[in-house]
């Protein structure tokens, strides 16, 4: 499902390049997208509220709202470091018990991927886009 939010934007951002902005209501499903993401998230972590993987799902649903980044107006790099920021603090909850695994590497290596997603698209979007979407003119 996150892949597929990131198949949205790509889709989206090469329609802004070609189309002008859309009129109110017409504009692309990321939005709902993410919040089903998030939402799914946030139910596998409830539903597995003693599982090893608890602080792992409430990391993704706290920072994928990043992706939303593309409706975040004038500075979408900042909206992107809040989203990873509000969810950075389950990074600790998670390396603690990664220590007590047996494969912390494994743990501290998923943690590393997910983060470089998040800083990667806020260097993206930093380069790209730093005072959000430029819609086409046709």
């Amino acid at each position: 499902m996150v892949l597929d939010l990131f198949r949205v934007q790509r889709q989206f951002l090469l329609s802004s390049c070609r189309n002008r902005t859309p009129s109110a209501g017409t504009g692309p499903t990321q939005a709902h997208r993410i919040h089903e993401v998030r939402q799914l998230a946030a139910q596998d972590g409830s539903e597995a509220a003693t599982g090893s993987h608890l602080n792992h799902l409430r990391f993704i649903a706290e920072t994928i709202g990043a992706v939303g980044w593309i409706v975040a107006g004038k500075r979408p790099a900042l909206f992107i470091r809040e989203s990873y920021d509000a969810g950075k603090r389950f990074v600790k909850e998670i390396k603690k018990a990664a220590s007590k695994s047996s494969t912390p590497a494994l743990h501290s290596d998923w943690i590393r991927a997910w983060q470089e997603v998040i800083l990667d698209l806020e260097a993206f979007v930093r380069e790209w886009h730093p005072t959000g979407i430029i819609w086409g003119k046709e």
